[in-house]
């Protein structure tokens, strides 16, 4: 019940536009190496990625613009990574 109640508050709060900022700070994470930015359908539809950006000491190195990925969403609960389509 409880990993079923923490599932729906993070699906409310990703709905939201300081929610997916929260999502994109705590998928980008302190390091900076990568960088995530222009999150959207989080939890509907496809979702949408505006820019992807990998960097090093020397700076970026690969940059990826406007991705779409199809994925079944509950997989990544069990840090898993399952796209249909990218």
């Amino acid at each position: 019940m409880a990993v079923l109640t923490v599932a729906v508050l993070v699906a409310l709060v990703t709905m939201t536009p300081p929610g997916l900022a929260l999502l994109t700070r705590i998928v980008n994470g302190a390091q900076g190496a990568v960088t995530v930015s222009g999150l959207r359908n989080v939890w509907s539809g496809p979702l949408r990625v505006g820019r992807v950006a990998v960097r090093d000491p020397d700076g970026e190195w690969l940059t990826i613009d406007d991705i779409a990925l199809d994925l079944h969403r509950w997989a990544l609960l069990f840090g898993r990574l399952d796209a249909q389509t990218l």
